[in-house]
């Protein structure tokens, strides 16, 4: 059976990059990308199953303040105030801003540990969330107070016809048939709901300038599948969605992430099982690199050039 684009469907495929590494240093195999030469978006070659993802994913990748350790522990909530809580207030700034929406329910599929879902709960929003991990679950509930359950999504249901926003947030890219849980998010929706899909971009700059050495690339086999904006558009307009723009992610976190790919080894999930002082050296390092990188993002936006990290807002059509 011949192999096609996970988001529009073309099987005109051409190698793109060979024998990627995974980052985290988990998966030991090299996995091989491949680029739509109808929309531009990236996949591998084959699909990786469910029985060997399950051996590459992290147990605990999300950020938190508590480590365990009173060094980390200083260094974490300093990172929070810097970093963590500028990205995710914008990120729910934008949410109102591009939904016009600035109440109603909301979910968050694939919420993590939470922490969006609580700046959004926050704002007004009545929130909930739900995540496959038990551990970013028992979080967000015991630690947060949050309304998220437990559950695979891309095996189960959602709610039918419930909210009034659907969020999904670094969600797609790990996702063998993203179409199928796309349709699941707009049969969730109320009419004239809204979907956002946050995503990496197979077209940005950053993806062009650093290819198989892109983070988000590196993240293989855990990131299955990475859309161009052609892509997403015609993925999003084929299951029913309308009115649907782009927007980046706020500077910082786009500065973030071309850090994190000058300096993987400071990805969260990569220093936790360093002593205190290494992990905090490391996290230094991708700060710094970060709040180096602001200025060229800055100018980057103003020219127009399409960022690595994108958010995309889609109105679910009447009937």
């Amino acid at each position: 059976m011949k192999e096609t684009c996970l988001f529009c469907g073309s099987d005109e495929l051409l190698p793109y990059a060979l024998g990627i590494r995974d980052h985290l240093r988990i998966a030991q195999a090299r996995h091989d990308s491949y680029r739509c030469q109808k929309c531009g978006s990236l996949r591998l070659v084959p699909l990786p199953t469910q029985e060997y993802l399950a051996k590459v994913y992290p147990q605990e990748c999300h950020f938190h303040k508590d480590s365990g350790s009173w060094p980390r522990d200083l260094y974490n909530r300093l990172e929070w105030w810097l970093f963590y809580q500028p990205v995710l207030r914008s990120s729910a700034k934008l949410v109102s801003q591009e939904t016009g929406v600035h109440s109603g329910r909301v979910l968050d599929v694939g919420c993590g540990n939470g922490l969006r879902l609580q700046q959004l709960s926050k704002a007004g929003y009545e929130t909930e969330g739900v995540d496959f991990a038990s551990i970013n679950v028992q979080y967000a509930r015991e630690v947060l107070g949050l309304k998220v359950w437990e559950a695979n999504v891309e095996e189960t249901g959602l709610p039918l016809n419930r909210y009034h926003l659907l969020l999904m947030y670094w969600v797609m890219e790990h996702l063998g048939k993203p179409a199928d849980l796309v349709r699941k998010a707009k049969d969730s929706l109320l009419p004239e709901g809204w979907g956002i899909f946050a995503v990496p971009l197979a077209d940005s700059w950053v993806s062009r300038l650093f290819r198989q050495f892109w983070g988000q690339i590196r993240e293989a086999p855990r990131h299955i599948g990475i859309p161009s904006s052609r892509g997403m558009v015609i993925l999003l307009e084929n299951q029913g969605f309308k009115n649907i723009k782009a927007r980046p992610v706020s500077t910082l976190e786009l500065a973030g992430d071309v850090a994190l790919t000058l300096w993987p080894r400071g990805n969260f999930f990569m220093t936790t099982g360093k002593w205190a002082f290494l992990k905090i050296l490391d996290r230094m390092m991708v700060g710094l690199l970060t709040f180096m990188g602001i200025p060229l993002i800055l100018l980057f936006k103003a020219l127009g050039v399409k960022q690595g990290l994108t958010v995309f807002f889609a109105q679910k059509r009447r009937g």
